[in-house]
């Protein structure tokens, strides 16, 4: 199935897990000074929750909207009913960008 490209509030989408390394963000930083572009973070739309779940990206949500200043960021969506869905989960991805911990 074709995924759709999406341009998503940072502060509405959850994640998984609320960390995101000192030297994950240097990188990023990195590539940003050199001018390289960052591909779109990869997210699934959970039918169940009505939520966008962060599949690949949290250091990049993290980069765009506290060092960048962004509110949104462009990601590759798709349902997640395409693959196997954690949504139904009650105790998962209960994270958002304001619950972040750097290590």
């Amino acid at each position: 199935m074709k995924t759709n490209l999406l341009e998503l509030r940072i502060e509405d989408l959850l994640l998984e897990h609320r960390t995101v390394t000192k030297k994950g963000i240097i990188e990023y930083v990195i590539k940003f000074l050199n001018g390289e572009e960052m591909p779109p973070i990869r997210a699934s739309y959970c039918v169940h929750r009505g939520k966008y779940l962060v599949e690949d990206g949290h250091h990049r949500a993290f980069f765009a909207r506290y060092l960048l200043n962004k509110s949104s960021i462009p990601a590759e969506v798709e349902p997640c009913y395409t693959g196997y869905c954690s949504g139904v989960e009650t105790d998962c991805h209960e994270y958002n960008i304001n619950h972040i911990i750097i290590e």
